[in-house]
């Protein structure tokens, strides 16, 4: 963020997610640490317990093992909720630049890292955004933040002009793939990578069936930012396509539930580029041919 932006952000919020992130997460952690003592001691102990016999011995151990292993396994799932706390504030309220200041507040790493690049990339600071992904190594990458990783770096090689080299990225997340995740998340990473190709060669119906295959793979996540972006793609096809009431339903939602992402003041610049065409068309004598505009808005959003 740049410093004019900080200044914008309200403070009170980060100090209330970033209170509410370590409190979860300082309860989470005592929490473990208890129950596993707690487990060790009663298991020791119950070799003192002379009543127990040698089958309800066993069947005792097995279940006291079960039960603690549980209750760390729903203290983990509290913990993992911290991050909900600071995650929050872009995937629900849709304000990247909150996210960004709440994870200077907490932990670090290479994962903070990637988060701070998907913040500056929802603010539309394409540039920093970059300048963090670029210090970031994908080795050891798993899951989300793998995806993250090779999702940033594809849409700003695209917004660079540099798309001959994001196959070379779907090939390395090609040779790390470990499981079903990892599946799904390179088949979301080809649609939206194919969608870009297909705008860049104005081809609109093939981009528009690769959104469709990207938003049949995201049926699972009904996270606000994600209802968003992918309102803003479609608005973005209608409008190439010359469907300006669907383009204007679509900016409608993205301005209403948008809130600070890059994407609201995005499709208001289409809208008005869009509106200077037409009105140099309409001034434009019957022999000058209309300039197509899809070139300039085919970026990545």
């Amino acid at each position: 963020m740049k410093a004019e932006e900080i200044q914008n952000v309200d403070h009170q919020e980060i100090d209330r997610r970033v209170r509410n992130y370590w409190l979860h997460k300082g309860l989470g952690i005592t929490g473990v640490v208890l129950v596993v003592l707690h487990g060790l001691l009663l298991f020791a102990g119950l070799d003192r317990i002379m009543w127990i016999g040698g089958y309800t011995n066993v069947v005792t151990r097995i279940c006291i093992i079960l039960s603690h292993y549980v209750i760390v396994q729903i203290l983990i799932f509290v913990i993992q909720g911290a991050e909900t706390q600071i995650s929050g504030s872009l995937t629900k309220s849709c304000d990247p630049f909150l996210y960004e200041a709440c994870l200077y507040r907490v932990g670090g790493g290479t994962k903070k890292q990637i988060n701070l690049a998907l913040a500056q990339y929802y603010e539309g600071n394409f540039e920093q955004s970059w300048d963090t992904i670029s210090r970031v190594s994908p080795d050891g990458l798993k899951k989300k933040y793998k995806y993250n990783y090779y999702m940033l770096r594809s849409a700003l090689l695209f917004r660079q002009g540099r798309a001959g080299e994001v196959r070379n990225l779907e090939d390395e997340f090609q040779r790390t793939i470990g499981g079903r995740e990892d599946t799904v998340y390179m088949q979301l990473l080809c649609a939206s990578n194919n969608m870009r190709r297909a705008l860049e060669n104005k081809d609109y119906p093939s981009a528009y069936g690769f959104l469709q295959d990207y938003t049949r793979l995201y049926q699972r996540d009904s996270q606000p930012w994600v209802k968003v972006g992918i309102a803003c793609w479609e608005g973005v096809l209608e409008y190439l396509c010359g469907n300006e009431t669907g383009a204007d339903a679509r900016l409608a939602y993205v301005e209403k539930y948008g809130g600070k992402l890059f994407y609201v003041q995005e499709l208001k610049k289409i809208r008005e580029e869009k509106g200077k065409e037409e009105t140099e068309d309409e001034g434009r004598t019957s022999g000058e041919t209309c300039q197509n505009s899809s070139g300039e808005i085919s970026e990545d959003v």
